[in-house]
């Protein structure tokens, strides 16, 4: 089921193997909170069904940013070093099955499998691609 995820495109069997061992495969109900603004980044989580809403909060004002379904990832901030805080919460819209694994064990294999470095580089090329086209609409509608 997994090796469906955009995540995990370009990596041939035997390596998929390894890197798939160090994901864990869990369902939970809708409106889990799988991250929240400001915590640290611990955990990278895979969309296997399901969606997840990446919320952003401003007083009393709650918006939804985007809405990640099967196939997609979320919390490659986990990634980085030092850990860092995330910029939005994401919260289960219904109930999902994800794969989580731990940003250290994850970066491991990113840099023993470069193709899931690019992986990861290309979505969020396309994050940064559908923002900036979203601001664009914006400034052309006001």
């Amino acid at each position: 089921m997994l090796r469906d995820n955009a995540f995990f495109s370009g990596v041939e069997g035997a390596s998929l193997a390894r890197v798939l061992s160090v994901f864990q495969l869990v369902t939970v109900p809708v409106n889990t909170v799988l991250f929240e603004r400001g915590r640290i980044a611990r955990q990278v989580f895979l969309i296997v069904s399901g969606s997840v809403a990446i919320t952003q909060r401003t007083g009393d004002v709650e918006t939804t940013v985007t809405v990640l379904g099967p196939g997609e990832f979320t919390g490659e901030r986990a990634l980085l070093h030092p850990s860092t805080r995330h910029l939005w919460s994401a919260v289960c819209a219904e109930e999902v099955r994800i794969a989580y694994a731990g940003g250290d064990v994850l970066l491991a294999a990113l840099t023993a499998f470069p193709a899931l470095g690019v992986n990861v580089a290309a979505a969020l090329h396309r994050r940064v691609n559908d923002a900036s086209l979203a601001i664009d609409g914006l400034i052309a509608g006001a």
